[in-house]
């Protein structure tokens, strides 16, 4: 019992911890480099440059449609909520081969290090690339490929929507 109020303290702490720090970092206006055109984009559902991030641009113009900041805002506010689902798919993971608190750290290091906390507050594709393997990872690893099984099922339709993210 004592193990288990653990474990359910260091997710909540997992999920509160992260999203916290990104929200009171996120950029408020359009970033350089090609988070205008991410924003642009996402708004307008354009087409970028190679893949053309579909996913991207559909999430981002539904981030657009929430009455809440600016345009720019919204679309950043994908960014930071797609790395927080990421360090969460990597939480499950590290939780099913050791402890929560060890796990908590894993993910805390993995989402406020440097490489993901760096994209998390501006409008960028990385996020959501990370986010998309990390939830396949955390499916297939949870599953037997048989057909018909709904993770494996999961973890392939993830896999499709993840070939439009990135190169």
């Amino acid at each position: 019992m004592e193990e288990r109020r653990a474990s359910g303290v260091a997710a909540g702490l997992a999920r509160a911890i992260p999203l916290g720090v990104y929200f009171a970092t996120l950029c408020p206006t359009v970033y350089v480099g090609d988070s205008g055109e991410m924003v642009a984009l996402a708004h307008t559902l354009g087409v970028a440059q190679p893949t053309g991030f579909p996913l991207y641009c559909l999430l981002g113009k539904i981030a657009t449609l929430i009455p809440l900041g600016s345009y720019a805002a919204r679309v950043n506010a994908l960014s930071a909520l797609s790395l927080a689902v990421a360090g969460l798919a990597i939480y499950r993971l590290l939780a099913r081969v050791t402890r929560p608190g060890v796990a908590l750290a894993g993910r805390l290091t993995f989402t406020l290090g440097q490489t993901a906390w760096s994209p998390a507050p501006i409008a960028r594709t990385y996020p959501l690339t990370l986010a998309l393997t990390a939830v396949v990872l955390d499916l297939a690893l949870t599953c037997a490929p048989r057909p018909g099984q709904r993770r494996f099922l999961g973890a392939a339709l993830i896999s499709g929507f993840a070939l439009g993210t990135h190169l």
